[in-house]
């Protein structure tokens, strides 16, 4: 199934801009903003998370440069694409002291490295994942959206709509109670309980 990639504002409910160049110039622009996710279940918040980018740690003696390819080989291992960094070449040939870390700007992606912690949700970013998941007619869905773009607390983006929430960040924090309740759900709307 292909991703559908939309930009929504909290100030505008249901107005979704679909159009993929005008995604890209709002996800450049928002990269440097706070990126927050969320499971639903018809609608219900299941958990909200804060995403965080992944993060180099120092070992006193490599370069960033060299740290990055060696986190991309490893990417590229597990049949991932590399991060890309644009940056003059003599903040890369920095060198990390020991017990140090540098976050990578871009992506945050789970599976690239990068961290979630659960979070309180916030009600606006709540009836944003709300409609996303209604738009496309989701009764389980996670909701990637940007927030606080530009410090601006309101202004709000949807960068992605997944059908289904992170397993993987909930088995992380050993949260099994969370993990069933959405395979609960999954059943029972698929009657594939007491089968």
């Amino acid at each position: 199934m292909p991703r559908i990639y939309a930009a929504a504002r909290a100030d505008c409910p249901g107005q979704f801009v679909t159009d993929s160049a005008c995604c890209r110039r709002i996800i450049a622009n928002a990269l440097k903003d706070l990126r927050l996710g969320s499971g639903l279940l018809d609608g219900e918040i299941v958990y909200c998370a804060r995403k965080h980018p992944p993060s180099l740690p120092g070992d006193g003696v490599r370069s960033i440069r060299d740290l990055l390819a060696a986190h991309n080989t490893d990417l590229r291992a597990r049949g991932l694409s590399p991060i890309a960094v644009t940056m003059t070449d003599h903040l890369l040939d920095a060198v990390l002291p020991s017990g140090t870390h540098w976050e990578i700007p871009g992506r945050t992606n789970f599976s690239a490295g990068g961290r979630m912690e659960l979070e309180s949700p916030r009600a606006e970013a709540t009836a944003v994942a709300r409609e996303a998941a209604r738009a496309l007619g989701l009764h389980v869905a996670a909701v990637d959206i940007f927030t606080e773009i530009g410090g601006d607390r309101n202004d709000l983006r949807v960068i992605e709509v997944n059908s289904n929430p992170s397993i993987r960040f909930l088995e992380e924090l050993d949260r099994g109670d969370l993990i069933q309740k959405i395979w609960h759900h999954t059943f029972s709307a698929l009657a594939l309980l007491n089968v």
